[in-house]
């Protein structure tokens, strides 16, 4: 699967700056877009999703990626009535949204079943 300019997805550097992403939809692909040796999956606030480098706190990339961080489902908690923020993004990110997020799955259970199928015959 393949997205272009059109489909929302974009690379959210920690600068501010918003990229287009263009190209495969592959965690491999994602990982080269941002530079990240381990990826993770993040969920968004809005049911798409955020492919992160796991290890970019670790790598001393920028501190904070405001974007990112306010998208991430889990950055904040409510504590008396006041948002807290409890966990934060570092480096650039790839963002799918809720759309593009949908297809992803469904091709990655289509090609899971597939190698099940092969396994098993």
């Amino acid at each position: 699967m393949n997205v272009t300019k059109k489909d929302g997805c974009l690379i959210l550097r920690a600068s501010g700056n918003e990229v287009p992403y263009e190209g495969e939809v592959s965690r491999s692909a994602f990982k080269r877009a941002i530079g990240a040796e381990v990826g993770e999956i993040c969920e968004t606030l809005e049911g798409g999703c955020l492919v992160i480098d796991e290890e970019g706190k670790l790598k001393n990339k920028p501190i904070l990626n405001p974007k990112a961080t306010r998208m991430y489902k889990y950055s904040f908690i409510t504590v008396h009535g006041a948002l807290q923020m409890v966990d934060y993004i570092a480096g650039d990110v790839v963002y799918l949204p809720k759309e593009i997020r949908q297809r992803w799955d469904e091709e990655e259970q289509r090609l899971l079943a597939l190698e099940d199928e092969l396994f098993i015959a």
